[in-house]
């Protein structure tokens, strides 16, 4: 798969998935959703999941999200071909994720797990035993 295709755009979405596109616009995209994984917890029928990709919106009913949905929420976890600030996602230490973060302008905070979280843009990122980047969810803004 392409980069591209799941590069990281905090605050605009996933490659050239955006916020607020319908269900039917990412799935134009990424295909049909696949099963609920492990690391997304429990019902997620406000979302639209894919391998190592979440998809969340602001509209569902008991069978996923709703044709008038709009994207909101993005998370991904351990995703191969994600990548952020143009590197691969899982390349980033917690600490180079912190000071790049900072370097973008932005104002990251750790929080008592370990995680980095920036408020102003929704951001939480969390990290292996490793300290390498594990899971990024991030909302529009």
């Amino acid at each position: 798969m392409s980069s591209e295709l799941f590069e990281i755009a905090l605050g605009h979405g996933l490659g050239p998935v955006r916020f607020g596109m319908s269900p039917a616009e990412v799935k134009r995209i990424h295909g049909t959703s696949g099963e609920v994984e492990e690391w997304m917890g429990g019902n997620r029928n406000d979302c639209l999941c894919y391998p190592g990709v979440l998809f969340g919106f602001d509209r569902c009913d008991s069978s996923g999200p709703t044709a008038d949905g709009k994207l909101e929420l993005v998370e991904l976890y351990r995703h191969p071909d994600a990548t952020l600030f143009g590197r691969p996602m899982g390349t980033w230490l917690r600490d180079e994720l912190y000071v790049e973060l900072k370097r973008q302008g932005l104002d990251p905070k750790r929080v008592p797990s370990g995680d980095i979280q920036v408020a102003s843009k929704i951001i939480e990122a969390g990290f292996d035993e490793n300290e390498v980047l594990e899971i990024i969810g991030y909302e529009a803004v």
